[in-house]
């Protein structure tokens, strides 16, 4: 079928699984068989993706080089980097989450590139002082602050834009106060705009302070209940409205995607997640750095994978291939002895879900079996 670009999705490609952290809320260390191997995504495999992408049309509206791993150990960042940014047509926005110990001068140079190209780089820091980032990264023993500060004192134009990020949980949430104030003024010093933000940092042109809700990834239960309850009350402490879905508004639709016009006005604000009915095998294919596709970054053990671009290309796999429409088949009637790792998830009860609609469900399956 006729590739669909859904507003909303984004693209998840891991570029290694290597990490030189140890963080304590991250799968890493955790029983998990993608960690059996740790390896780097071929520099060509990965530009075979993106001429794949940009033959057929394909556009994401993030294109997030990071999963399970520190993407700036990748041998040829750089080239990687810069080869996206030379196919910008393929994403709207694009975007890497990094630890930033390895945030030297010339990753700063490449970064200071005068592009009108929306880039987002978020630094997940998780503390204000030294001794609780250790306590948190375990490998790392201090925070990667004169790298951060170098680079905000290089940034003249709208990109990159930076998120600084502070994960909420029992060992950091008394510092929260004490991080927002530092890093407000490290951007004030500069002047560079920067305002404070929880549930998720919205939009592509604006620096944000983002305190971030854990997601626990052994215990999704009274463990989750208990993260939950705290971050509810750090926002607050801290008089940090959460992004409300209740109110939220309808989106622009950029050039590129499918404008499939949404009942803004259904009980359900257009999105099917008190039913379950995840975005995932629509919106958020994840692509391992061995090739291997999954549809979403919960995945961690590959339970949903449907193929590797090392054989078929992913405009192939993503729209065209049996097993993907038999997992959205599944996915649409409820039946979880197809895909067990989806029932009872909880991504699409959380702020980091990008939601499909009843609409686009019906337009996904009009088009479904056309050339």
């Amino acid at each position: 079928m006729k590739p669909i670009n859904f507003p909303g999705n984004y693209m998840v490609v891991e570029l290694t699984n290597n990490c030189n952290s140890n963080c304590i809320h991250c799968i890493q260390d955790k029983p998990t068989t993608h960690f059996n191997e740790k390896g780097f995504m071929d520099k060509e495999l990965f530009k075979e993706l993106i001429i794949d992408l940009k033959e057929n049309n394909i556009k994401f509206w993030d294109l997030n080089l990071f999963w399970l791993g520190e993407p700036l150990l990748h041998p040829d960042f750089k080239e990687v980097y810069e080869f996206t940014l030379q196919n910008k047509e393929v994403f709207g926005s694009l975007n890497i989450h990094t630890n930033a110990q390895l945030l030297n001068d010339e990753i700063i140079n490449l970064l200071i590139n005068n592009q009108d190209t929306p880039q987002t780089w978020h630094f997940s820091l998780d503390a204000e002082s030294n001794e609780t980032y250790q306590k948190i990264k375990r490998n790392n023993k201090t925070l990667p602050i004169t790298q951060i500060k170098k680079l905000l004192s290089k940034i003249k134009g709208p990109f990159p834009r930076i998120v600084i990020q502070l994960i909420v949980q029992e060992l950091n949430h008394d510092e929260a106060k004490d991080f927002i104030k530092f890093w407000k003024n490290e951007f004030n010093k500069v002047n560079l705009p920067i305002s404070v933000i929880g549930g998720f940092p919205p939009g592509v042109i604006d620096n944000f302070i983002f305190l971030r809700q854990l997601d626990c990834v052994e215990d999704v239960g009274e463990e989750q209940i208990k993260a939950n309850k705290l971050y509810k009350q750090v926002l607050e402490d801290n008089g940090i409205n959460p992004y409300d879905k209740s109110k939220k508004l309808p989106m622009p639709i950029s050039p590129g995607f499918v404008n499939v016009q949404v009942n803004h006005n259904n009980p359900h604000l257009g999105d099917f997640s008190e039913k379950k009915i995840c975005s995932g095998f629509w919106k958020t294919p994840v692509i391992s750095w061995n090739g291997d596709v999954t549809s979403c970054t919960a995945d961690n053990n590959l339970q949903n994978r449907i193929g590797n671009i090392k054989q078929t290309l992913f405009s192939k796999l993503w729209w065209d291939s049996e097993i993907i429409k038999q997992k959205r088949n599944a996915t649409l009637n409820q039946d979880f002895k197809e895909i067990p790792l989806c029932e009872g998830c909880i991504i699409p009860f959380s702020s980091n879900y990008s939601c499909i609609s009843e609409e686009e469900i019906i337009y996904y399956k009009q088009n479904e079996n056309l050339p």
